[in-house]
């Protein structure tokens, strides 16, 4: 079989132990309540956040989580990382330390310190310079369910800062991102104008998967607007891009989803 007639591979999902794979499920929900949805692959329960799957192997005791072994934690990517704290606190999970010096003080989020990773001589120049902390975008760790850490990683700003003005992947997939929080939360020409920006930079190209992508966004937009037409526009491109690239699950969960309209 020639490379050409090769679907690009991706990563399909992530298989975890749990003595409570339900309330691991709900766990993990609450983190995520916009974004992920319950599902079950192959006989698993599990959760989807988008193309990705989370499953769960029900067993009887507890997976260690002491001492760290090469799999530490799981980082996702949060449009906000402050209500990301802000939800899991309310969920009763708590972040955990990020220390910022030898007598233990500590932050939750990344930028609420100094930034970079400074030598204790480094941290005193910079102090000294009056190096002060961003409070924007960074990261946190938040104990979360069967007590795995759970990253939330805001890059947004990241992305724009670092890219070229014909990325259009990252810059695509930002504004794909920030519209469907936009439309979760109601705001109707913010969600239409992120649109519009992103279809304008990922349909011009031949990314079959990036523009399977935003037909699955663009769907799920309008879904959340409550456009039934521009659902199944939306669905209906990503079928045609995922039949193009010979994407077989995503045709198929392309049709699914428009046998239901």
């Amino acid at each position: 079989m020639s490379s050409a007639a090769l679907t690009q591979p991706v990563f399909h999902h992530l298989h975890l132990n749990s003595t409570d794979p339900a309330g691991a499920i709900a766990g993990y929900m609450t983190l995520w309540p916009e974004t992920t949805v319950k599902a079950t692959v192959a006989g698993f329960d599990g959760l989807r956040n988008g193309r990705l799957y989370l499953l769960f192997n029900k067993v009887s005791t507890p997976p260690p989580t002491q001492p760290r072994s090469a799999y530490w934690h799981q980082v996702w990517l949060t449009p906000d990382v402050r209500r990301y704290v802000a939800r899991a606190r309310a969920n009763r999970m708590e972040p955990e330390p990020l220390y910022t010096s030898d007598e233990g003080g500590h932050v939750d989020i990344s930028s609420d310190t100094i930034p970079g990773t400074l030598t204790r001589s480094a941290l005193a120049d910079a102090r000294q310079k009056g190096v002060a902390p961003t409070h924007q975008a960074g990261f946190t760790y938040i104990k979360g369910p069967d007590g795995l850490s759970v990253e939330g990683f805001e890059r947004a700003c990241e992305t724009e800062r670092l890219a070229q003005p014909d990325d259009f992947e990252p810059l695509g997939r930002l504004r794909l991102v920030r519209a469907l929080v936009a439309a979760r939360r109601g705001e109707v020409e913010r969600a239409d104008e992120l649109m519009r920006e992103a279809t304008a930079l990922i349909s011009p190209t031949d990314y079959s998967v990036l523009v399977t992508d935003l037909g699955f966004v663009e769907a799920d937009v309008a879904r959340a607007l409550g456009r039934p037409e521009g659902e199944r526009s939306g669905l209906e491109r990503a079928l045609v891009a995922a039949e193009r690239k010979g994407n077989v699950v995503a045709a198929a969960r392309a049709r699914e989803r428009l046998a239901k309209l």
